[in-house]
């Protein structure tokens, strides 16, 4: 059986989809989709707890020793990286080796100071 989105959740999604396209850079992405997540989920924790997951610092420690970074977000389990375009070649490969970088290991975080 296939559900069907309510008109305001499909109108709120699509206007996301057009505003994001022409953001500018990763922190306009991310500052609209916290904007999304809040109109989605009014009324709950949910946009809360993703702002506390922006631009968090972690630190990996691997074989070589401790790598220091910063993930656009996070939400639980899930890492979010956010690119101004996937157009120019090699930034899908890049940013899934991020990801995968970012995931692999035990890590410690907490959100960066604005």
């Amino acid at each position: 059986m296939s559900e069907r989105l309510d008109d305001k959740t499909s109108s709120t999604l699509l206007r996301y989809l057009r505003n994001v396209r022409s953001s500018p850079h990763e922190r306009a992405k991310t500052s609209r989709f916290a904007t999304l997540i809040g109109e989605l989920f009014c009324g709950t924790p949910a946009p809360t707890d993703f702002a506390a997951g922006v631009q968090t610092v972690i630190r990996i420690d691997t074989p070589l020793g401790p790598k220091r970074g910063r993930m656009d977000a996070s939400y639980g389990n899930v890492i979010i990286e956010f690119e101004r375009s996937l157009r120019p070649r090699g930034t899908r490969e890049r940013s899934a080796a991020g990801v995968t970088d970012r995931a692999s290991g035990p890590r410690r975080g907490k959100p960066a100071d604005p």
